[in-house]
């Protein structure tokens, strides 16, 4: 009987060189036992290439690295048979977080890969300039998505002094946008802040925007934050870590399986920059097997 099939991928600058580190840890544990292989590269577009062409005929795909990494793998996993598991070590984590306990340990991590037992999540696809790609998070477009732009140039800073001092930064000539939206059919026009489309409850290394989201309901939550003063939103921002803005008066809730966003703002997911202006989201049930580690 020939064995398992394994594969690990890793960002080698992650964490600063966190990943490398762990991924080597996983290959070391598990390769006794199954025919691992471990990949990287040295840029977006290498990392893209080897992964796509490493996971025919694989039974698992470890993906040791943060949101953006996660993302990559999460193109290739969507409708496939192996089974993921993201293993954190960037700066958010909030996929890892939201699916999956941390495995560390020797004995966890062999016990968990020998029975490979799984279940399926919920993913959605965007259509954003001609191109699809999937996220498993959560997808943002206004404020919040022009900060991220902004905290990008910012390279010298750290990750939470950088995106503060963006967020600062934005919001002096920040003007709220003008969004059609269509949900499941049903159109409505709002002037915002920002439009958050959940497949997951955080964001944003555990900022909770939309604390109910769940990746196996069959819905996703679109999250409106309607125009408001800055220094209101100044007073709202961070209620957003523990998630008790939901509730205030400039804030709609609402659920959908399709959607159609009309704006000029950029549209980040999972971290990750998809593309600017227009754009559609489509819920695809049960999409992606994931190892279950509880």
């Amino acid at each position: 009987m020939s064995k398992k099939r394994g594969l690990i991928f890793f960002n080698p600058i992650s964490g600063k060189g966190r990943a490398r580190k762990e991924s080597g840890k996983f290959f070391r544990i598990l390769s006794n036992h199954f025919s691992m292989e471990e990949i990287s590269g040295k840029s977006r577009i290498e990392a893209e290439s080897n992964l796509n062409r490493s996971v025919k005929d694989i039974n698992f795909l470890i993906a040791v690295g943060g949101d953006g990494l996660m993302n990559m793998a999460l193109q290739e996993a969507y409708g496939k048979d192996f089974t993921l598991y993201v293993h954190p070590s960037g700066t958010g984590n909030d996929f890892s977080r939201n699916h999956f306990y941390k495995l560390s340990d020797e004995k966890s991590i062999l016990d968990k890969f020998k029975r490979l037992e799984s279940k399926f999540i919920d993913v959605a696809e965007v259509v954003i300039s001609g191109k699809k790609r999937m996220f498993g998070q959560i997808l943002s477009a206004g404020f919040d998505s022009y900060v991220n732009r902004r905290a990008n140039t910012l390279k010298l800073l750290g990750g939470t002094v950088r995106y503060v001092l963006a967020l600062f930064l934005e919001l002096r000539s920040f003007k709220p946008i003008d969004y059609e939206i269509d949900l499941d059919g049903k159109s409505i026009y709002r002037r915002a802040m920002m439009v958050v489309v959940a497949n997951g409850a955080t964001y944003g290394g555990g900022m909770k925007v939309v604390p109910h989201a769940l990746a196996n309901d069959g819905w996703l939550d679109v999250l409106v934050v309607n125009e408001i003063s800055k220094f209101r939103f100044l007073l709202v921002f961070p209620k957003v870590y523990k998630g008790s803005h939901i509730g205030h008066p400039k804030i709609e809730l609402f659920k959908c399986k399709s959607m159609r966003v009309k704006s000029i703002a950029p549209v980040y997911a999972d971290g990750e920059h998809f593309g600017d202006g227009d754009f559609t989201v489509q819920l695809k049930p049960n999409a992606v097997k994931i190892l279950e580690t509880n």
